[in-house]
């Protein structure tokens, strides 16, 4: 008996795969029709069929299994309602990868914890000057002010280790991260990034954005992210 005829069934699963794979494909790339259903097979189902019309394993010849070579020529394929968009699929896998990771959120409140710096970037647009970072408490007072003068344009890292101008360090608790600049003769606040872990994710409806749900910031939208690492 050839050995190969023998193990011929793991051809037959790997061409099931490969049509069910073409099946998923052709649903994704009509997923913006509204008149289109998705489609879809089960595998399981349509490889015992394809078994049980085989005699045991001497069923070698491609004559007993369907015309097509997939075995599913006359298995009707079962239609769904199509229940997502592409670009929502190709969001919802992106932001997944997120989970566990640090992002720069565009925000300029920080929750700071002693003992733990608090990390991010601001964005210098061009021909900036005079940019400088203020921080501020809960009360809205000033404790310490970095000044950088001579910066180039694009992102300059920011990190504050809990001490005002003073070096006395600050309790934990919310800070807002103030970057300024003189652009053109006029003084502007600029774009600040913090840093911080994403815990999950969660999925909106309706087309709205993926949301992270980020360490000490809670809800995120992805649109607000500007980093990952």
């Amino acid at each position: 008996m050839n050995i190969e005829n023998l193990f011929d069934i793991h051809e037959q699963a790997l061409n099931l795969r490969v049509k069910r794979a073409e099946v998923l494909a052709s649903n994704i790339s009509n997923a913006d029709n509204p008149g289109y259903k998705a489609k879809d097979m089960e595998f399981d189902s349509v490889l015992k069929e394809m078994d049980n019309n085989q005699k045991g394993m001497y069923a070698t010849h491609k004559g007993h299994l369907s015309g097509n070579g997939y075995g599913v020529s006359d298995i009707e394929l079962t239609e769904r309602a199509n229940p997502c968009k592409l670009p929502w699929m190709e969001m919802a896998l992106q932001a997944s990868s997120f989970v566990g990771k640090n992002v720069d959120v565009k925000i300029d409140n920080g929750l700071y914890m002693q003992g733990n710096n608090v990390k991010g970037r601001i964005d210098v647009p061009d021909y900036a000057t005079n940019v400088q970072m203020e921080i501020r408490n809960e009360q809205g007072e000033v404790i310490k002010t970095v000044k950088m003068n001579a910066v180039d344009k694009g992102e300059l890292a920011l990190m504050w280790d809990g001490l005002d101008d003073n070096v006395n360090a600050q309790p934990s608790g919310v800070y807002r991260f103030i970057a300024k600049a003189n652009v053109s003769g006029q003084e502007i606040q600029i774009n600040t990034y913090l840093s911080a872990n994403v815990n999950s994710i969660t999925i909106n409806k309706n087309g709205q954005p993926v949301t992270l749900n980020v360490s000490g910031y809670g809800k995120i939208s992805m649109d607000d992210i500007k980093t990952i690492s």
